[in-house]
């Protein structure tokens, strides 16, 4: 509409529309850019003639000053953030008529700008920036762009001023030569997992974590589009060093706390900060932490972990997003739970900035499909044992047999120190012989239970053999399932159902030591269901020493255990063997229960990491 009303008026045109065409080569860049005469005009101020027309000299001077225009505002930057510059140039104007140009004919003819750009390597990312700009324009300038590499599709994209765009060149480097003579949808579908599902270096990308003991809140932005929105002067084009990305920290942190909202049963949830980093270009795997060093504005990207409480009694949340900008216009959101997981985008019109949610529908998941918990208290009762109150026939017996023969000591004594000889005898003296024989006779009833009665062993064993591995998966499957919970407060609460308490804090370290990934920056994997592989009784191997009842068995099992961040997971399994040795223990309101009280670790084995990618 602006164009139609420009008519035959002398003011400039309210927009600039350039296209670059650039071949890349392994050692050059050849560029084309395509700009219309008028732009000559609009950028330099060249003056038109009383017949409102611009003579062939302005042309010719415009033409120059154009030149070097485009050589400082048109910006490619290698992954690092280094920037080309061009060797050669060159200016075919053959489109240019040699009269006057009456000035609402300059959109019909071009100039063509050539430039050669010098490469010491194969690029494997390059990124753009244009800075057409002028002062007082109602419309930004725009840059339609064309890649094209040596091998595979060609890019396109519109730039905008100062919006960078980068392109990964998988095709130069040979990492994907064939990628060409695939069908596009597997050709799209091998692209994402090697991105891990980071497709757009442009796009900002939301991960809402709806888990049992947390919400989490994960963000991936493009530094040039963040700074958008931060208070700082910060050139595209340019390197962000480490004091610089210490000082960006606190303003990042209160700009997410005070445009990110989640709310539940309307009470806003307070966000605790987990990590903020500067990742480069060719940063993939973001579970990591980024090594410290300089990062290039154009093309680096923001990772941001909120972490928000969860309780029982949140039925339902939102999420309120406010954090948009000139650059930002757009959240790709992905919503994880244990059911799924589902995408959408948040925008700022209208209440496209809002995500809602109900829980019920989320905890319904059976716990066969979904990280371990906690063993819901039906599972508890199946731990639970009746010790059986037995006689101790041979202590007792060998007390009576002690008192009996004190007694008889005693009476013995009495009756030598009786009356003198002549008297009649004392009724101790009388009755000794018929108390020796009552006492004789109980001595032998007692020596025959004491001889019968087998030492120190119990009348039978408390757990049925069919339920040895029942009872033994569940007591490890609430180990594992114990480190799933948020803190190290709730995981010892956990654990103290199940393990008596001098075997905890060894236990503890242990598990928590074979579920940490090192290749993960020492991230503490959330862990699946046990897998019992073989449970077998081992009776000479009683690790609790002489204790009752206690059953001792040598069991191999199998731990699955995932780490998770911005979308792609990360799993490993453990396999296991050990001794482990179960007791009854009282667990109070006069219950009594399994136990773990030893594990003797004999191997442990681990699988070779698999990364995966969500669907959405």
């Amino acid at each position: 509409m602006l164009a139609c009303l420009w008519g035959g008026s002398t003011s400039a045109h309210p927009i600039s529309i350039t296209d670059a065409y650039i071949l890349v080569d392994e050692r050059k860049l050849e560029v084309r850019l395509e700009v219309f005469v008028e732009d000559l005009y609009l950028f330099h101020q060249l003056p038109l003639t009383e017949q409102n027309a611009l003579p062939p000299d302005a042309v010719t001077r415009g033409t120059k000053l154009h030149e070097e225009f485009l050589k400082e505002r048109f910006k490619i930057l290698t992954g690092d953030g280094h920037r080309l510059v061009p060797e050669t140039s060159r200016v075919n104007s053959d489109d240019v008529p040699m009269e006057a140009i009456p000035f609402p004919n300059l959109m019909n003819y071009k100039l063509f700008y050539e430039f050669t750009y010098p490469l010491t390597e194969p690029p494997e990312y390059l990124t753009f920036i244009q800075d057409f700009t002028r002062e007082n324009s109602l419309l930004p300038s725009e840059l339609e762009i064309k890649v094209k590499p040596p091998r595979g599709r060609r890019f396109q994209q519109l730039l905008l001023p100062n919006q960078p765009w980068t392109i990964h060149l998988t095709g130069l480097t040979g990492a994907s030569a064939d990628e060409q003579d695939l069908p596009p949808a597997e050709r799209f579908e091998r692209m994402r997992q090697e991105k891990l599902g980071i497709t757009s270096y442009g796009a900002t990308y939301a991960f809402l974590y709806l888990e049992k003991n947390e919400i989490r809140l994960e963000t991936l932005i493009p530094l040039a589009t963040l700074t958008g929105s931060l208070n700082m002067d910060l050139q595209a084009d340019s390197l962000l060093d480490l004091e610089k990305q210490q000082a960006l920290r606190e303003p990042i942190q209160q700009k997410f706390f005070e445009q990110i909202r989640l709310v539940s049963g309307n009470q806003p949830l307070n966000p605790t900060l987990r990590r903020i980093d500067f990742f480069g270009v060719a940063f993939r795997d973001f579970s990591l932490r980024a090594e410290p060093r300089p990062v290039s504005i154009a093309n680096a990207r923001v990772g941001v972990i909120l972490s928000f409480p969860r309780n029982d009694q949140q039925v339902s949340g939102q999420l309120e997003w406010n954090l948009f900008n000139a650059f930002l216009y757009q959240v790709n959101l992905a919503v994880i739970t244990a059911a799924g997981a589902e995408s959408l985008a948040l925008r700022q019109i209208e209440s496209g900035n809002l995500y809602q949610w109900e829980y019920p529908q989320l905890d319904s998941t059976p716990r066969e499909s979904s990280p371990a918990t906690s063993l819901p208290s039906g599972d508890l009762d199946q731990l639970a044992v009746d010790v059986p109150v037995l006689i101790p026939i041979r202590e007792i017996s060998l007390g009576i047999l002690l008192a009996c023969l004190l007694a008889l000591i005693g009476a013995r004594g009495a009756s030598r120190r009786g009356p003198a000889s002549g008297a009649p005898p004392s009724s101790l003296q009388r009755f000794f012989p018929l108390a020796t024989l009552l006492c004789g006779s109980v001595l032998v009833l007692l020596l025959g239970l004491f001889a019968f009665t087998p030492l120190g062993e119990p009348p039978s064993r408390l757990m049925p053999p069919q339920q040895q591995a029942t009872i033994s998966e569940l007591l490890l499957d609430h180990v594992y399932a114990a480190f799933n919970q948020r803190n190290e407060e709730a995981i010892f609460d956990r654990l103290d159902e199940v393990v008596d308490g001098p075997l905890l804090r060894d236990l503890y370290l242990e598990i928590r030591r074979s579920m940490t990934m090192e290749e993960q920056g020492g991230a503490l994997a959330r862990a699946g269901r046990v897998t019992l592989l073989e449970c077998l009784p081992d009776d000479a191997t009683n690790r609790s020493g002489s204790e009752r009842f206690a059953e001792t068995f040598t069991c191999r099992w199998r731990v699955p255990g995932t780490v998770e961040h911005w979308g792609h997971i990360h799993s490993r399994t453990t396999e296991y063997l050990a001794d482990i040795t179960l007791a009854p223990r009282e667990t109070g309101a006069e219950r009594t229960q399994w136990k773990l009280v030893a594990v003797e670790l004999r191997n442990q084995d681990q699988s070779i990491m698999e990364t995966s990618v969500r669907q959405f």
